[in-house]
């Protein structure tokens, strides 16, 4: 142990008073100036506060930044950010999306108060800027198969959008590029991947977001490079310049609280990191606290101690709340229903989708008996879920039934200490098995269309025979007037299946003729004539919808036989005298949607999954081959598209086509 003399203990007293005398000064008049200053700052927020509100206007088609979501409400990064700055200043903040010119021309109009954009020479004519909310990387996109240069891009036609900084950055350092301006960066991917554009430039995390909604980023490349990374401000009408102040302070303790970190990983994960900015005032402020931890440290070293043990318990305990809470965040966001099941069968935790699938709060979930809620759940499989928990079957992996719900129940095993415990997921498999169903029940289709097309080949020889020996039959005159009855009997039957055979190998051989353009209404027109008889005959209404200008790109006779058999199987559907027939033709975004439907006499629900089958029919004996609507499903397979049907009995059926326009080949 070190041992101090008189003297020296003199001269570390007076050296620790000095420094002490020193701090305080320093904290006085530190305590001063920030007084001041928030008086100031008071004085400012106060005057827009009793003016009500703030608005904030900005782009509303640039996900996941900013954008109207399917529910009409203005969300993503920045309005997040902004509903935390009007905490932090403690006025209301209106957020109010725009089309980005008409937002820029709110704010130059006074409609606006703020809006987050990069900073240029043109935009500080009219507005003053704050510190940086994050960064932000714009990027060039292409078509897979290009390999174009940022170097090259005087020579490319970029889509852009409108009122957006790149395209003053362009112009000024690319002064022959050829630009489209779009809406939005969708709009403008949508054009590259149509080959209309040869490059769209925008924000990476909009663009990424689009590439993934429009499901197309295996058909797209981005330039490794950006094109620039700039910080993104928010900028204010000069004529409130001193709301910058109070917005920089408040961006300053949202930094400080780590917010922006979560409102980051909600939106862009972490392959875009915000701008983190430093603070001179926090800076003075750590010197200032070191002085004054020195000087304590020197005259009560315990009570340190105390205080630096409290804050780290409170530090900890803040820490572990927002831990849990990014845990139920993340919890609650996933796809599958979660429950954590203890050994006594009780529930210890669980995300909201659980609750949803049995009708009750989230709060009613935690410490329920799961046999309790697995009743609850109602699904066909109860018995074999509640058997399955209760051995501890972690592996088990359960399909049940929950109305026309799909779902698939697994337990899994907790790992670690918590052996007993155990983890069960509840997926709403509904659209897998349906879609898995659909595509047995095609290849099912198509198996049966070959195996009938196979026989009817292999009957042609039998009954030709059958038809050469009834004839010779029929011209021998020691055959009687009953015999030759019998031998008209074998002639009829051998006729009819003669057709059957007929239509089966016509119908077993797809169209093959070539792509053509074709104009629907006269196309549709000139079928309805073909079956003009039999329509004048039963005195039907028959009704053509369909605009004269609407083309499609398609095999004409497949389209014939498409369009021959259900416009013949809905004359034969309805009544005489009273029978209605509606034919609807339309563009859907790049789809043709045709449409054929009838107040007939409509279809029974159990038969609706085997109509498309091969030789399935409703009609009487002798009246069908059941062949008609299995040409329609093989035909409509053949061009790519799908077929829908929609029946009741006694109210009719709509049969719903949906085509792509093919190119020429």
């Amino acid at each position: 142990m070190i041992k101090f003399s008189p003297e020296d203990k003199r001269s570390i007293f007076k050296s620790v008073i000095i420094i002490a005398f020193i701090g305080l000064l320093v904290l006085l008049i530190y305590k001063g100036y920030m007084a001041n200053q928030e008086q100031k700052m008071q004085e400012i927020v106060s005057k827009y506060a009793d003016n009500g509100m703030l608005v904030y206007g900005a782009d509303d088609s640039a996900p996941p930044l900013r954008f109207i979501d399917e529910d009409g409400k203005y969300k993503g990064v920045v309005p997040d950010y902004m509903n935390l700055i009007s905490i932090e200043l403690g006025i209301h903040i209106e957020c109010v999306p725009y089309k980005w010119n008409n937002a820029l021309e709110a704010i130059k109009t006074g409609k606006t108060d703020m809006i987050d954009l990069f900073i240029s020479p043109d935009r500080s004519k009219y507005m003053e800027f704050t510190k940086p909310l994050y960064t932000l990387r714009t990027i060039m996109v292409t078509n897979r198969n290009q390999k174009y240069r940022f170097d090259e891009i005087n020579n490319l036609e970029v889509a852009t959008q409108m009122g957006d900084y790149a395209n003053t950055y362009l112009k000024e350092h690319y002064p022959n590029v050829k630009l489209v301006y779009v809406h939005d960066v969708g709009e403008g991917l949508n054009l590259l991947i149509n080959n209309k554009v040869d490059a769209v430039i925008g924000d990476e995390p909009v663009a990424q977001y689009y590439a993934d909604k429009l499901g197309i980023k295996n058909r797209i490349r981005t330039i490794n490079t950006s094109l620039y990374e700039k910080p993104v401000v928010i900028g204010v009408s000069k004529d409130k310049a001193d709301l910058v102040k109070p917005l920089n302070r408040a961006i300053d303790n949202i930094n400080r609280s780590g917010q922006p970190d979560k409102i980051q990983q909600i939106w862009f994960g972490i392959s875009t990191p915000l701008l983190k900015t430093g603070n001179s005032v926090s800076q003075f402020f750590k010197y200032l606290s070191l002085i004054v931890i020195l000087v304590a440290f020197v005259f009560g070293i315990k009570l340190i101690e105390n205080r630096f043990l409290k804050m780290q318990v409170r530090l900890r305990t803040r820490e572990l709340e927002e831990s849990r809470n990014e845990l139920a965040l993340i919890f609650n966001e996933m796809p599958e229903g979660i429950l954590v099941i203890d050994k006594n069968g009780k529930i210890q935790s669980a995300n909201e989708l659980v609750a949803s699938f049995v009708g009750l709060r989230f709060e009613d979930i935690i410490s329920m008996n799961c046999e309790d809620y697995i009743k609850k759940l109602n699904t066909a499989q109860t018995k074999e879920i509640i058997e399955a928990v209760h051995s501890h079957n972690t592996g088990a992996v359960i399909q049940a039934e929950k109305g026309h719900l799909i779902l698939k129940v697994k337990l899994l095993d907790m790992g670690g200490e918590r052996t007993k415990d155990i983890i069960m997921t509840i997926e709403d498999t509904t659209a897998d098995v349906i879609k898995n169903n659909q595509l047995l029940q095609s290849s099912k289709m198509i198996a049966v269309g070959q195996l009938a097309a196979g026989m009817a080949h292999q009957l042609r020889n039998p009954l030709g025979i059958i038809r050469t020996h009834s004839y010779l039959l029929s011209i021998n005159d020691s055959v009687n007037s009953k015999g030759k009855d019998s031998i008209r009997y074998i002639d009829d039957s051998v006729k009819r299946a003669g057709a059957i055979v007929d239509n089966v190998m016509n119908f077993w051989r797809m169209s093959e003729s070539g792509v053509s353009s074709i104009n629907l209404k006269n196309f549709i027109n000139s079928l309805i004539m073909l079956n003009y008889d039999e329509i004048n005959k039963r005195s039907l209404n028959i009704d053509l919808d369909c605009e004269d200008d609407l083309m499609i790109q398609s095999s004409q006779e497949s389209l014939k036989h498409i369009l021959m058999n259900l416009i013949q199987n809905a004359i034969e559907a309805v009544e005489e005298k009273v029978g209605i027939i509606i034919v609807r033709a339309y563009e859907d975004q790049d789809n043709i949607i045709i449409e054929c439907e009838d107040n007939g006499c409509g279809i029974a629900k159990d038969n609706l999954e085997y109509l498309f089958n091969p030789f399935f029919t409703t009609k009487p004996p002798g009246k069908g081959t059941g062949l008609g609507l299995y040409v329609v499903y093989s035909e409509i397979k053949y061009l790519g598209g799908d077929i829908v049907v929609n029946s009741a009995l006694g109210k009719g059926t709509r049969f719903s086509i949906k085509l792509k326009n093919q190119k020429d080949a």
